[in-house]
């Protein structure tokens, strides 16, 4: 018998190599925003299904609107509840999968998908010490759930015997629900290997050669601080180089009548789900092109302004994060487009852009916070007491005079322009000019970029970016006025602090 519900039985369960610790921290610090976030999988033992079927006998009621979808069924009836699917291929994916479990479901297998209701029963038939066999958490399974849960809360809301508003309003809490369970369970499904499976070759080349470009801006930097000793400085590029990197899909890729014609082009998914869950040669930016431009009866215009909408709120840099006790980076995909990525573009406009967010993250691991832990993402210090009182002298000059997110932010902003000016003598697409720009150098179009990103609004309409004040730090810079043939920078006559790196 599967049992799969959202929710989470967390404190029952060791997370699984696949998934690793962030997919554990996500659920410990999100589980309580209810429907939708995580899943788990219980794989029962025969002994233990005639007591989780009386536990769960209140649920046998017909749905209505003040409770969660729910649905028992065999693995061989899954056809009637979702037309797309073939139930023994279903089957017989899910038993592959399974197989390293010595875990093997039949045609008469009874499925159950249900809601936090079924929390309560199911802990305390494990707390009075039920036999059950206990699967960890795995993208696969969650991924399974997703394609048949979609198909099936479209067929009970069809049921329901109720006005049409209602029946809408579950159609937009099962969109919202799902989008937001692929966007989760992706996010901790795809590690630092997989990062850029999701976007064409030539894409994922470029973008990872820009990274390790800004990865080793920051190593120089660290090479040549004054303040940092060896065993110092050799902790803090061992953190850099150990950034753990995730791309999450956005809500673009679930909104309704378009979940299945996405995912009808994914290839089997067998053992491992991230390698397989995407077309190794196609881009998944034209995909997404091509179903919202797809003016066939299956997509609606509705479904089109939702998922143009989506892509839009999710375009959003402030989106992007870095956990510090793992080290962490979190981006959303749609970052990989314009304007924080442009693939017809220049360099220069790419290092502005994701480059540039991509270095504001990194430089995290220097702030206050992020020099509280070690290599080991254990809380403890990287730094000796040496490089510590240094560090401190330093700060609190910048404080003294700027707030911490901009000191923050100017001092990634060196980072990626070091990175910037190191790349010019390598890569070719450096000297072309864009129609409309051709007055403008490389450099210029990089500053340009970089403060129209810095100082855009973004498209929710409940929060305003904040205005980019290093935008006004940058242009007193030598180089910054040598670009623009700016007059020079009138002497300060207060005394400045000491230069960080």
């Amino acid at each position: 018998m599967l049992v799969i519900y959202p929710g989470s039985l967390i404190e029952h369960f060791t997370v699984s190599e696949q998934t690793g610790a962030a997919f554990g921290e996500y659920l410990r610090h999100h589980l309580a925003r209810g429907f939708g976030n995580a899943t788990d999988v219980i794989a029962a033992f025969p002994a233990f299904r005639k007591q989780v079927e009386q536990a769960t006998a209140v649920l046998n009621e017909p749905l209505n609107s003040t409770k969660y979808p729910w649905l028992r069924l065999t693995f061989g009836e899954i056809e009637e509840h979702a037309p797309n699917i073939d139930s023994a291929h279903w089957t017989t994916t899910v038993n592959r999968h399974f197989a390293a479990y010595s875990v093997r479901f039949r045609n008469d297998s009874i499925v159950f998908v249900t809601d936090r209701r079924v929390l309560q029963a199911l802990n305390s038939l494990m707390r009075a010490g039920r036999p059950a066999f206990r699967l960890p958490v795995t993208a696969y399974i969650a991924w399974k759930f997703v394609e048949l849960f979609g198909w099936v809360l479209d067929d009970k809301i069809s049921e329901i015997r109720f006005g049409e508003t209602d029946k809408q309003l579950l159609q937009e809490a099962r969109r919202v629900a799902c989008a937001s369970f692929v966007e989760r369970t992706f996010a901790f499904a795809m590690s630092a290997r997989y990062l850029f499976d999701s976007v064409e070759g030539i894409t994922r080349g470029l973008v990872s050669s820009l990274i390790t470009s800004i990865q080793d801006a920051m190593l120089d930097f660290t090479d040549n601080s004054d303040w940092m000793d060896p065993k110092t400085k050799g902790d803090f590029k061992l953190r850099v180089s150990d950034i753990e990197r995730t791309i999450w899909i956005t809500g673009i890729s679930a909104y309704p009548g378009k979940l299945t014609a996405l995912y009808s082009h994914f290839p089997v998914m067998i053992h491992n789900f991230v390698v397989n869950w995407i077309e190794s040669n196609r881009a998944l930016s034209r995909r997404l092109v091509s179903l919202l431009a797809d003016e066939s009866s299956a997509t609606s215009e509705s479904d089109r302004r939702t998922a143009y909408a989506e892509y839009r709120a999710n375009s959003d840099p402030s989106q992007s994060l870095y956990l510090y006790h793992l080290n962490s980076m979190i981006m959303p995909m749609s970052l990989l487009f314009k304007p924080m990525y442009v693939p017809e573009g220049t360099q220069a406009m790419n290092y502005a852009g994701f480059g540039a967010l991509y270095s504001q993250l990194q430089i995290k691991l220097l702030d206050t916070v992020g020099i509280q832990f070690n290599e080991n993402r254990q809380l403890a210090s990287w730094m000796t007491a040496s490089p510590m009182a240094r560090y401190d002298a330093k700060v609190r000059c910048f404080f003294s005079r700027e707030s911490q997110v901009d000191l923050w932010e100017r001092l990634a902003f060196q980072v990626v322009l070091k990175a910037f000016q190191q790349s010019k003598s390598e890569a070719h697409a450096h000297g072309i000019r864009l129609q409309g720009l051709e007055e403008f150098s490389d450099d210029a179009v990089f500053y340009m970029s970089y403060c129209y990103i810095s100082c855009a609004r973004t498209a929710a309409k409940t929060r305003v970016v904040r205005r980019s004040h290093v935008c006004n730090a940058i242009i007193d810079t030598e180089h910054f006025r040598k670009t623009f043939n700016c007059p020079p920078r009138p002497l300060n006559q207060q005394n400045e602090c000491p230069r960080f790196w």
